[in-house]
């Protein structure tokens, strides 16, 4: 019938659509992959409300979170206006946020978290997920690395990717054990950096 043609129509062009994210994304991937590993990660640093851009990723991430009935809390004091490639942090915030909506199941919460202390804003996300084994956390940011039982999702170069932004920035950023989950910490400068 006329009605079902539509429809395959339709899941053929949605279907499309996907691969086209999935291959842009990954041809993004490939291209960051690069910079990192020619120390000329560009980044367009301007003054930015961090509010708004972790305001902004707890939006972006909230039907993510929804689809798996997931709490997403956002605890923020205070953060500060800071110098900062907006879109190349929204970029560790979509990463960070994801993998830890990915790895929570059902009925779980994840936070993000942010402060101003010692002369940074410091970001957290943790989330009440499967969590990291203590093996691994000293991988977890290296080129290709995927958890084991995660094969076939993703390229494994997400957290490698958000740790090259973060560093071009002048912050740091490391995964914590947790008793329940797994937590991630990333921090940038209050100060420009001294290029």
């Amino acid at each position: 019938t006329g009605d079902q043609h539509v429809r395959t129509m339709r899941e053929c062009v949605d279907s499309i659509r996907r691969s086209t994210t999935r291959m842009k994304a990954l041809i993004e991937d490939l291209v960051d992959l690069a910079s990192i590993g020619e120390k000329s990660f560009p980044l367009d640093v301007q003054p930015v409300e961090s509010r708004d851009l972790l305001e902004d990723a707890v939006t972006d991430a909230r039907p993510l979170a929804d689809a798996k009935h997931i709490s997403l809390v956002l605890d923020l004091n205070d953060p500060p206006k800071i110098d900062a490639d907006p879109h190349r942090i929204s970029q560790v915030l979509s990463n960070l946020l994801g993998n830890a909506i990915k790895f929570t199941p059902e009925g779980g919460t994840v936070t993000l978290c942010a402060r101003p202390r010692d002369g940074a804003l410091s970001v957290t996300i943790a989330d009440t997920g499967r969590g990291i084994a203590p093996e691994d956390l000293a991988h977890i940011f290296d080129r290709y690395w995927r958890p084991k039982g995660s094969e076939g999702e993703g390229t494994g170069l997400g957290l490698y990717i958000a740790r090259g932004i973060v560093e071009a920035h002048g912050g740091r950023v490391w995964a914590e054990p947790s008793p329940q989950g797994a937590t991630f910490v990333f921090t940038l400068p209050l100060e420009p950096r001294g290029d």
